[in-house]
């Protein structure tokens, strides 16, 4: 018996880089599956982006779940770096990890927002993985 210990990473965690998952436990691991692939050995070194599911069991029947994402990629937008444009609706989005927030001169904003005043802009949007994409435009009439 005895918990399962995993390393490397956290179920629910976002990586912006590759990681290695490590599994131990003082029982005697019976399954490892990472994606429905059973695994060798107690490491599972992620090898490209996306989303992936760890199972692990061990002899006395202790079970463990970790869901992580590895999530190299910045976040996109429609905006296009040093721009000029009359008025802009923003839109971005971050297809693997999530956007965890999004700031149009250092103020909270949402996909879809439409910007019409005249001025220079910074927009800000960072994943859960912790990738920032940065855009400046401006709004000029």
């Amino acid at each position: 018996s005895g918990k399962i210990k995993v390393s490397g990473v956290k179920n629910k965690g976002a990586y912006k880089k590759l990681v290695t998952m490590k599994v131990s436990s003082p029982g005697v691991i019976t399954r490892f599956r990472v994606n429905g692939k059973a695994q060798s050995g107690n490491e599972f070194a992620v090898k490209k982006d996306g989303a992936y599911k760890a199972e692990i069991e061990t002899e006395a029947g202790t079970k463990q779940t970790a869901i992580f994402c590895v999530d190299r990629k910045k976040p996109t937008t429609n905006v296009k770096n040093n721009k000029v444009y009359k008025n802009l609706k923003i839109t971005f989005r971050d297809k693997l990890s999530g956007v965890k927030r999004a700031t149009l001169n250092g103020k909270k904003i949402k996909s879809g927002k439409t910007i019409k005043k005249n001025g220079t802009y910074t927009l800000k949007i960072v994943d859960k993985a912790g990738n920032v994409k940065k855009v400046k435009f401006k709004i000029q009439k």
